[in-house]
């Protein structure tokens, strides 16, 4: 992995719906997401990075 980007959390999530506002469906519609946290090298420093 790249040594610039530090990937600190992966979150997944899955949603199976069955029925939402219509009729009641035999497959689920499913939906997806992908968080990723990323660290940041520059939080605290702000002090030093404005008056450098």
């Amino acid at each position: 992995m790249n040594e610039l980007i530090k990937v600190r959390k992966i979150v997944t999530h899955v949603e199976n719906i069955y029925h939402e506002g219509g009729q009641a469906r035999i497959e689920p519609i499913k939906k997806g997401a992908i968080f990723i946290v990323l660290e940041n090298p520059y939080a605290g420093n702000l002090w030093m990075i404005l008056f450098q």
